[in-house]
């Protein structure tokens, strides 16, 4: 596989573009999971960008709506917890944006932590009143989630400050 020859050779995998992003941010953001555990064992997984989003690799795949990329960096460890100096969480992102297949995927990892409440208070914070305008789906986060059948969704779109949401609601 070529980054793993690149990396062999010398490459750095902490480089970064213009934007300020790693090799791990680019393929979070183009969905390029197959490179994901070559990168991850090279990098930091959960570094910081350092454009001016400064986002986590997590939290480019869950805006970029990259699903197999959220799942391949979940599974290499990242760590849902993360947030930019501004606040922004993967969950936040995905919420706002109407992305109910991984904002379903990352509420499920938050349930087995033991930080779940501060984990959910952050992203609702973080997604705060984007939830009532239209996401990248055309519509209001929960018209997206309705539409999509995510109704899973629905408790934390429905009560975004209610931050006693029953695990698995």
């Amino acid at each position: 596989m070529l980054p793993a020859r690149l990396l062999d050779e010398g490459a750095s995998p902490d480089a970064v573009n213009a934007d300020g992003w790693t090799a791990l941010h680019e393929a979070a953001q183009r969905n390029v999971a197959a490179i994901i555990p070559v990168l991850v064992t090279a990098t930091n997984l959960d570094s910081l960008g350092s454009g001016t989003d400064q986002a986590t690799p997590l939290m480019v795949a869950a805006a970029a709506g990259s699903l197999d990329a959220v799942d391949a960096l979940l599974a290499a460890g990242a760590d849902i917890r993360c947030c930019t100096p501004s606040g922004r969480t993967a969950l936040g992102d995905a919420l706002a944006l109407g992305r109910c297949a991984i904002a379903l995927r990352l509420w499920q990892r938050a349930q087995q932590e033991p930080d779940y409440d501060a984990i959910l208070a952050a992203a609702l914070k973080a997604a705060g009143p984007a939830l009532d305008r239209p996401c990248v789906e055309g519509d209001t986060p929960l018209a997206a989630a309705a539409e999509q059948g995510y109704h899973q969704l629905f408790p934390l779109l429905l009560t975004p400050h209610n931050l006693n949401l029953p695990r698995g609601a």
